[in-house]
């Protein structure tokens, strides 16, 4: 007499265990999903941090440039007001 092999019969999954199988199924899919919005969102901060910092260097730069030329503006106000007064003195001094 001969044997032949024969694999085992599959078992019958259970209903109950088969809503289970699909709910593993979708619940791994939506933590892929939520893990991958995750990544995105980390990587578009990081972005957006990055253009912050370069916008407060620039609004640095700016803010030391408006000094700058706030002080320049003084220093030529109160020139262009020696400059007046001598101007005052040359026209007195030509006509008295």
């Amino acid at each position: 007499m001969l044997f032949e092999f024969q694999p085992p019969p599959e078992p019958e999954l259970s209903p109950e265990f088969e809503l289970i199988m699909k709910e593993i199924n979708e619940l791994t899919q939506e933590k892929l999903n939520l893990e991958l919005d995750i990544a995105v969102k980390e990587s578009d901060k990081k972005i957006k941090s990055g253009e912050s910092k370069s916008l407060q260097s620039e609004l640095d730069t700016l803010a030391a440039t408006l000094k700058q030329l706030e002080n320049q503006r003084t220093i030529a106000q109160g020139k262009l007001s020696e400059l007046d007064g001598q101007v005052r003195k040359c026209i007195q001094s030509f006509f008295f």
